[in-house]
């Protein structure tokens, strides 16, 4: 039977295993800290996908000409909307005929809606094809 001095000496060294643990967790996996909503204009998704691979994101709003989309495997995109896409009321006009494009990570990219509340992006040289909304 322990005596009171070794169930105090137990708990002291489950308390540092399971620090121990967590620290480790975190470390080993940042990128899935951050791509959940903790701030105000904030929505989650469980249906996108990066190249084709579905998973949970969110976007991320910094107003009406910023954003970001962050997903669940740590990619993140940085969205910078064309003014010139939108009416007054901040939604988007008919589709131009060459397309809809935004600046995403500070490269011009094509996008489409897809039903009402999925926007793709369309793959290029430089960054891969994800979509995010109600999709």
């Amino acid at each position: 039977m322990l005596g009171q001095t070794g169930v105090n000496n137990m708990k002291k060294q489950l308390s540092i295993i399971a620090l121990t643990c967590s620290a480790l967790l975190g470390l080993t996996l940042p990128a899935f800290a951050n791509w959940r909503c903790d701030v105000d204009r904030c929505q989650e998704y469980t249906n996108c996908s990066l190249n084709g691979v579905s998973m949970a994101c969110s976007y991320k709003s910094g107003g009406v000409e910023y954003g970001g989309v962050d997903f669940e495997n740590g990619e993140a995109f940085s969205i910078e909307w064309i003014s010139e896409y939108f009416n007054n009321s901040s939604n988007l006009i008919e589709e131009p005929k060459d397309g809809y494009f935004a600046w995403v990570n500070n490269t011009k990219r094509r996008f489409n809606v897809i039903d009402e509340g999925c926007l793709q992006f369309q793959a290029n040289s430089a960054l891969p094809e994800f979509k995010y909304g109600m999709c």
